[in-house]
């Protein structure tokens, strides 16, 4: 089971200050509060290490519905459609949001199955769900070719947002920009775009015509998401092992002077050129969410003089009930007051 944190909401339940080596997540919760996201990549769902009054009953319900129904997205939206339903308070709770993150590639439900579960995500007390498409979106134009043949309408993609719309949901699209874009890189037209040309999970920040293409899926989503939307937009961004090797990014690398630039400069200048092209799609009140694996072993200085903490809210993620420790200086980014200045 794999847990996540909104790191502007975490720093209020760590008893660390900013001066400290590590970050340590209180034993018992008090009065804070935080969010947490309930992830299960390709909905395999696994037994928690503990129970609790969502977990629980969320692991246990899933687990009946053990056959996919037939239908359409059209039927469904008429069948299904109610007055919008309000969730309860959360006011009291450690968690002030919980969020089911559904992953979308290797074993997406099908339309009908997919509402059912929408019904239970919210009958279990989550307050959101956050939705990566990959293949399962409806892509268009140079993207079409990587849409998997059982890829979700528009009818499909509406019927699930309205749904979840009307169970007071809050509904987070993620569109991976920096790593996991094996759903388009695994295809030989957009080979080329690769970082390493061996693998095909990283893009090559260095390719404009690359970045041109995670730009068109993040307009694709977004187009469709504002109808419903959008209080926050995830980019993604974890797990990107090996950058800055392709020919055009060690071409940016070295286009940067004498000086040179490192390669996390190549990487932190695309994620703000990306979140500042969300913004743009967006508007300005929607929050630009970004996973913190990469981001922690960045240079805090770096991230401060970019202004990175100003335009995305990292979120932890973990396979585990307890936080892992963090450097000091992470917190600071948290902050946004960037890493402690020298005496």
């Amino acid at each position: 089971m794999k847990y996540e944190h909104s790191l502007r909401e975490l720093q209020r339940i760590t008893k660390s200050s900013l001066a400290s080596a590590n970050v340590v997540p209180p034993q018992t919760p008090v009065e804070h509060k935080t969010d947490a996201i309930v992830r299960n990549d390709n909905h395999q769902i696994e037994e928690p290490h503990r129970s609790g009054p969502f977990i629980s009953q969320f692991t246990n319900e899933v687990k009946q519905h053990n056959s996919l129904h037939e239908g359409d997205a059209k039927k469904i939206t008429h069948i299904r459609s109610s007055a919008k339903q309000s969730r309860p308070s959360r006011e009291n709770e450690f968690y002030e949001n919980i969020i089911v993150h559904f992953d979308l590639k290797g074993a997406p439900p099908r339309v009908p199955y997919f509402m059912d579960l929408l019904d239970l995500v919210a009958r279990s007390g989550a307050t959101g769900i956050l939705l990566e498409w990959e293949d399962m979106f409806p892509w268009t134009g140079q993207l079409e070719v990587a849409r998997s043949s059982d890829a979700y309408s528009m009818d499909d993609v509406r019927a699930i947002l309205s749904k979840a719309k009307s169970l007071d949901l809050d509904i987070i699209p993620l569109v991976q920009t920096f790593g996991h874009l094996e759903w388009f890189l695994k295809l030989e037209q957009f080979r080329k775009y690769r970082e390493n040309d061996a693998y095909p999970q990283v893009l090559c920040l260095g390719d404009e015509e690359g970045v041109a293409i995670v730009k068109d899926a993040l307009r694709q989503v977004i187009d469709v998401h504002k109808e419903f939307g959008i209080k926050y937009f995830h980019i993604g961004a974890d797990e990107a092992f090996e950058f800055g090797v392709c020919e055009k990014s060690r071409e940016w690398i070295d286009s940067k002077g004498p000086a040179g630039a490192t390669k996390q400069l190549l990487a932190l200048t695309h994620l703000k050129n990306i979140a500042e092209y969300v913004k743009r799609l967006t508007g300005s009140s929607a929050t630009v969410l970004a996973w913190h694996d990469m981001l922690k072993d960045f240079d805090s200085r770096m991230i401060s003089e970019l202004g990175l903490g100003k335009i995305i809210e990292p979120v932890i993620w973990d396979y585990s009930e307890n936080i892992v420790t963090m450097p000091g200086t992470f917190v600071c980014l948290i902050l946004r007051n960037g890493p402690p200045k020298k005496k």
